[in-house]
């Protein structure tokens, strides 16, 4: 353990790396192995492309190690990136697997580090290397809880292997549900079988998701992956964004947080009152932009700031959540919200708990005329505290 700006953080150590692929080109890797582009294209090992072909035709010119990018098979360190997003947004979920290589793939010949997505400017090299002290070196945004916009293409750090990885070093599958789960197992069959493991979580899916009406959904998981086109933050109006899901919006959305203090300033946001920022389509802003000379973007969320309480020290205010909900209510439709999905309003750092708060968020919201998505809080809710008739109040 050491300390980074007076915080505690771990090294990363990685287990194993990760290649992201198409499903329709699992047959080919599990019988021949993980190809370079060069000979995966060349021989048709590679069926399925996922890769943007701007950000293609710089790998195919960029050298590290003086060897061009498509003369490597390239793996991921760490999975949960902009890539991985992306991609299922582009291809379906169903379709997109990860699957999980081997750390002893480092001692293939050739093998290169870097330290950032390899076909960025100011990529660092390692390679000859004692990697473990490598991966000390360039860990920290490999071990953070989520990617902000600093260090979006370090924690697409990438392993580099000269021509192919044989499919012996392929060690585990994962997939993002039922679906997916199926159609490998017949694909994978007949040939030397690594286990398939659902993992909806590394593929930016809730695991809990709990239908209390045909638009209004209890969701477990990580709500700044929802794909709902507005997110919600619960914010004090003391203009302090220090802890919990603001402190998250401050470190990832620094814009949103701006907005924050300019409606404040402006006396537009009190409790009862919460305010819609429309967030701008950029670069800067997209969650997925990923490497250089990319064009495609898909359109940044919209946040609602919702206010829980007056100071960051003291509980949120249950009245105040309530008759924000009915501005909510109110106003979502001359807001233009097309969805939203919101947190338990209160109920983790404001101590409010989920067997008030679940009901009541979800009076205000059932009716909405679009969909809706309430993530849970990190805490152990009892199963009967998230069934219909308790949410709707039928028991």
């Amino acid at each position: 353990m050491e300390k980074r700006k007076g915080k505690k953080f771990k090294y990363f150590k990685p287990t194993e790396f990760f290649y992201i692929t198409h499903i329709d080109n699992l047959k080919s890797i599990l019988e021949k192995g993980i190809f370079c582009h060069n000979k995966a294209k060349d021989e048709g090992y590679l069926i399925k492309e996922i890769s943007n072909e701007e950000v293609m035709d710089i790998r195919k010119d960029k050298k590290v190690n003086g060897i061009p990018l498509w003369d490597y098979a390239n793996l991921y360190m760490r999975v949960t990136n902009a890539m991985l997003y992306k991609v299922i947004r582009k291809y379906g979920l169903s379709n997109i697997i990860i699957l999980g290589i081997n750390k002893n793939v480092l001692s293939k010949a050739g093998v290169c580090i870097t330290d950032k997505n390899a076909a960025c400017s100011f990529t660092k090299e390692f390679s000859g290397a004692d990697f473990e002290e490598v991966f000390k070196k360039i860990g920290y945004p490999l071990s953070l809880e989520y990617w902000t916009d600093k260090f979006k293409q370090q924690v697409m750090a990438e392993v580099l292997v000269p021509n192919m990885i044989p499919p012996e070093y392929i060690q585990k599958i994962f997939v993002p549900n039922e679906e997916a789960l199926e159609n490998v197992g017949k694909i994978s069959k007949n040939e030397k079988k690594a286990p398939i493991i659902k993992a909806p979580k590394m593929f930016f899916q809730p695991t809990k998701n709990i239908e209390i009406t045909d638009k209004l959904k209890i969701m477990q998981g990580d709500m700044f992956y929802s794909e709902m086109q507005t997110l919600t933050v619960s914010v004090n109006t003391a203009g302090v964004m220090g802890a919990g899901l603001a402190s998250r919006v401050r470190n990832q959305f620094f814009d949103v947080f701006r907005e924050y203090q300019k409606v404040l300033g402006e006396k537009k946001l009190k409790m009862g009152q919460p305010t819609l920022y429309e967030r701008p389509d950029t670069y800067e802003n997209t969650l997925i932009y990923t490497e250089e000379g990319e064009e495609e973007l898909i359109p940044s969320h919209w946040f609602l700031i919702f206010p829980t309480k007056n100071h960051w020290a003291l509980p949120s205010d249950k009245e105040g959540i309530e008759k924000g909900l009915i501005f909510l209510r109110e106003n979502y439709k001359k807001w233009r919200i097309e969805s939203l999905a919101l947190p338990a309003l209160g109920c983790g750092l404001g101590k409010l708990s989920w067997k008030d708060i679940g009901p009541l968020m979800v009076k205000y919201l059932k009716d909405l005329e679009i969909k809706v998505e309430i993530y849970l809080p990190n805490k152990n809710i009892p199963e009967e505290q998230l069934t219909k008739e308790f949410l709707l109040g039928e028991k």
